[in-house]
């Protein structure tokens, strides 16, 4: 199964992170017809149609992990490209 793992550092306070994570996440849930539920204090799940990925909310630093259905190998770099771009817009 194809798996992306993106981590990027930060100097977000915890609550600003948290934040900025649940407004993403909702924008991809409408998107691509995904869930999401935060399965502890600091680690998102999300799924839906064959993805299963978490984000880590770290002091300082996120960590996504998307394993990908294998007919999606394929989209792996733009979707990595995708996820380092947002994050370096959106988590400074």
């Amino acid at each position: 199964m194809p798996t992306v793992e993106v981590r990027h550092a930060h100097s977000l306070s915890p609550e600003e992170t948290k934040q900025k994570v649940e407004h993403w996440t909702k924008k991809i849930e409408r998107k691509y017809g995904l869930s999401s539920k935060w399965a502890s204090e600091r680690r998102l799940d999300v799924s839906g149609k064959g993805v299963k990925a978490q984000i880590h909310l770290e002091d300082k630093l996120l960590a996504v992990r998307i394993e990908l259905p294998l007919l999606m190998a394929l989209v792996k770099p733009a979707l990595e490209k995708m996820i380092h771009d947002i994050l370096k817009k959106e988590f400074v």
